[in-house]
């Protein structure tokens, strides 16, 4: 087995007699075998990595944000963090780990004390230094101690060796310092409870190594040393999209005749729902050095 699969071993994750096929390719890469285990629920996919060259030309980010029109669901996350979130970044200096185009920088930049943006791919680094915002290629860049909160948003279940950069970025905090991660949820109702095929297929990516559960998140930082650990769920896609899902087997519900349905209190409600009993599609973890 490969190295993906024997961290989440060291971790008791998962095991030769409880990993299982959960599908044969994902929706980038035919015989690409993805596992879950069936016990921790963990989805994860070993001895596979796109390569560096693809984060750092980023054509992927274009083909995805054409396919699935991202631009209403990245104004959602943006307004949903910018509020979760004020008290982490609030004249703090902040660093977000794999920032893409800056978006959450630049909608928090006048409340902080200095961003601070990670990303390989090129053109976006270039980009947001010609605008005044400091962005490295490696966080390696950055003084010991000088960072308040990092923020990763969709980034974690990209890597090959997620506690080693766990590790750099806890050397990068100030004492107490606050690490903030967002990942997509292993237990989506839609991959566990419903199990509708066609989700999966749409869902399984094989840039998506790691797919956690609340206990994964947990034992993946206290193995880096992270303390005060809280897990709590967020629904990204709403009702109206799970019902588009459920009855016609594909995604854009919340962008279509169905979300007409969504009024405030049941979007709320519905989310609370998920979260209580631990299927929402996201998770969030927040903890100290």
């Amino acid at each position: 087995m490969g190295k993906i699969f024997n961290l989440l071993e060291s971790l008791e994750l998962t095991s030769k007699n409880t990993a299982e096929i959960f599908s044969e390719s994902t929706r980038d890469v035919e015989n690409l075998r993805v596992f879950k285990d069936s016990v921790s629920d963990i989805i994860f996919i070993d001895d596979f990595f796109v390569g560096d060259d693809v984060y750092i030309e980023g054509q992927y980010r274009e083909e995805e944000a054409t396919a699935q029109s991202a631009s209403i669901e990245d104004i959602a996350d943006n307004k949903r963090r910018a509020s979760d979130f004020f008290n982490l970044y609030k004249n703090k200096i902040i660093c977000d780990f794999g920032c893409g185009q800056g978006t959450f920088l630049t909608n928090t930049i006048n409340e902080t004390k200095k961003s601070i943006g990670i990303e390989v791919q090129d053109n976006y680094l270039q980009e947001l230094n010609k605008n005044n915002i400091d962005c490295y290629r490696d966080i390696a860049n950055l003084d010991d101690h000088s960072i308040d909160s990092c923020f990763l948003f969709h980034v974690l279940e990209h890597f090959e060796d997620p506690i080693h950069h766990l590790d750099s970025i806890k050397t990068k905090l100030v004492e107490g310092g606050k690490v903030v991660i967002e990942v997509p949820h292993a237990r989506d109702l839609l991959i566990k409870n419903l199990k509708i095929q066609e989700f999966i297929d749409f869902t399984l990516w094989s840039q998506h190594l790691i797919l956690h559960t609340r206990e994964s998140l947990e034992k993946f930082l206290s193995a880096a040393g992270y303390k005060n650990i809280k897990i709590y769920g967020v629904q990204r896609f709403s009702i109206a999209n799970h019902l588009q899902w459920a009855t016609n087997k594909i995604p854009g519900g919340h962008r279509g005749e169905l979300a007409y349905i969504e009024e405030p209190e049941l979007v709320m409600a519905y989310q609370e729902t998920l979260n209580r009993i631990d299927a929402t599609d996201t998770l969030i973890a927040i903890a100290n050095k």
